[in-house]
């Protein structure tokens, strides 16, 4: 009897491990289809898209479904836990109070948005690294070499097998290239979270090797070629980050940190006459305009936040509730480009604040663990602060997600490296 009950522990734990091993190989897979998932797959326009990208994620809800009671965060969760939560919980309270077809879609984005973060915050230090880290890193530098090309040729050139629409699209009066992405900053924020990821898993005077720093090279490329003046911050942000590291020993980040440099100072050379442009946009008396639109928008969302303060617009509503009330500016028609504030807007002040705090504490606690997982949260805050990537775009969620599941599961490492710091210091609760 005791045999029969050994024999069936082991098949259920052997079953349980390639689950956890199917599991991961899936991340893989959707972290390096990211650039695919795009709004052009949802709207039906990119096939092999549907199949690639939107697929594996509806897979990858029911395998965190199914491991989630056995997962390391029954013990404690911490603060990008809170976050990975409380995102798609705080808009299902709205979307009771504003139930839309759209406004569930919404919801349903940022569940599996979440789903994909717990998957990756449970992983080890050498799988984030392989099944995250790397794919993301060999995404951005493919996106690179597409990018330069569409520069080059100021055609679109992906196939429209792969995704319908691509093209070199002008954004404030500059020629901006997309990827296989449906916006130029879907590539910023690729390319930002490859950084941070990389940053954070990469070992202490881990030096890298030269395809790996070839990638690096190429996803600094890569952000450069955006043109994004928030997405500059978030590479100051991880150098100067990373070059605190090499102060601290670490001489594999002072060479991470001079690949980044170099790759983006010579990329900005090349394409000086955008910059410059970009530069002259910066460069004006008025700082709406400098900022195109920015201090328009924050007005309208408190107007939101202040006529729906308990519930918000309704998830997904924010914009259709600016047009029914007549107040879209004719020159910057678009959703705040803040996420606490957007989150505040569709879904109540109260999730907003609760949303903020919860940064603030990541934020803290990721400053605490070290400059590397330093690097990985503020390299992505500035588009987090300074654009809706992120809240109001499904690829955007899906990479918030993934952000997230990295610093969540790099903060469980920065406690088990430190065991005289209590789980306080380190950014975790006990399970309730």
């Amino acid at each position: 009897m005791t045999g029969a009950k050994s024999h069936q522990t082991q098949r259920a734990s052997s079953v349980g491990l390639s689950l956890a091993e199917f599991t991961r190989v899936l991340i893989g897979i959707i972290v390096f289809t990211i650039p695919f998932f795009s709004s052009n797959a949802i709207d039906g326009r990119g096939p092999i898209v549907l199949v690639v990208g939107v697929g594996p994620i509806l897979v990858l809800l029911v395998l965190v479904a199914l491991q989630l009671p056995r997962s390391s965060f029954k013990k404690r969760w911490n603060a990008a836990v809170w976050i990975l939560i409380s995102v798609p919980g705080l808009m299902a309270v709205a979307g009771i109070f504003h139930s839309t077809l759209g406004g569930w879609s919404a919801i349903l984005y940022a569940t599996a948005a979440s789903a994909t973060g717990f998957a990756i915050g449970v992983m080890d230090r050498a799988d984030v690294r392989r099944f995250v880290a790397l794919p993301l890193l060999a995404a951005a530098a493919i996106q690179s070499i597409l990018a330069a090309a569409q520069l080059w040729t100021g055609d679109g050139i992906v196939p429209s097998v792969i995704v319908k629409d691509i093209t070199v699209e002008v954004i404030d009066g500059i020629a901006r290239p997309q990827g296989t992405m449906n916006h130029v900053y879907g590539l910023a924020a690729l390319g930002l979270l490859a950084l941070g990821a990389w940053a954070a898993v990469r070992k202490k005077n881990d030096a890298s090797g030269i395809l790996v720093l070839g990638a690096v090279g190429a996803t600094s490329a890569l952000i450069a070629m955006t043109f994004s003046r928030s997405a500059l911050l978030g590479v100051l942000a991880i150098v100067a980050l990373l070059v605190l590291s090499a102060r601290q020993g670490d001489r594999g980040a002072a060479v991470l940190a001079g690949v980044i440099t170099v790759a983006y100072v010579v990329t900005v050379i090349l394409t000086l006459s955008s910059w410059t442009a970009r530069a002259d946009q910066t460069v004006t008396a008025n700082l709406d305009d400098a900022s195109l639109g920015r201090l328009t928008l924050i007005t309208q969302a408190f107007e939101l936040i202040k006529s729906d303060p308990l519930t918000g617009v309704g998830p997904g509503l924010y914009h259709t509730t600016l047009f029914e009330r007549d107040m879209v500016d004719e020159q910057y028609p678009y959703i705040v480009h803040n996420y606490p504030l957007a989150f505040a807007a569709e879904n109540g002040a109260i999730a907003g604040v609760v949303i903020a705090a919860l940064l603030i504490w990541l934020g803290a606690v990721a400053v605490r663990a070290g400059p590397s997982l330093a690097a990985m949260f503020f390299g992505l805050l500035p588009l987090l602060m300074l654009d809706v990537m992120h809240y109001g775009v499904p690829v955007g969620q899906l990479m918030l997600g993934v952000w997230l599941g990295v610093l969540a599961a790099a903060l469980r490492w920065s406690e088990s490296d430190r065991p005289h710091v209590t789980s306080q210091a380190a950014g975790s609760l006990p399970t309730p």
